[in-house]
């Protein structure tokens, strides 16, 4: 595990709960799931990464992005979003893989900068 305290520790639990929602949000997405479960998890996956930064006392102004992120992940939610990028992107809706893309950057930063 990257931060001291092994998994029970908090930053690690962070990390491994926000990775998992992730998760089951790309596969939920690709599965046509629960609309429901998709907000949740969208929206809890970088909303627990702000929370990591803050536990591990980094940068106030990164832990903003995160949040901003998970706040722009429950607005857009709404299926007219989803029809209107499958119209513009040709019949082809790259949402739930663009959204892990920008998660996966998101993530990474977020490690660098607190393991600096």
């Amino acid at each position: 595990m990257p931060f001291p305290g092994g998994i029970e520790g908090t930053a690690n639990a962070l990390l491994v709960f926000s990775f998992v929602a992730a998760l089951v949000h790309v596969f939920a997405a690709e599965a046509g799931g629960s609309t429901l479960l998709r907000i949740a998890v969208r929206t809890l996956a970088p909303a627990l990464l702000a929370a990591l930064v803050f536990v591990r006392h980094g940068p106030l102004l990164w832990a903003a992005v995160p949040a901003l992120f998970a706040a722009g992940s429950a607005v857009f939610w709404d299926e007219s979003w989803e029809a209107f990028l499958a119209r513009s992107t040709g019949g082809k809706a790259p949402r739930p893989l663009l959204w892990a893309a920008c998660y996966a950057v998101l993530l990474a930063i977020t490690l660098a900068l607190l393991l600096a």
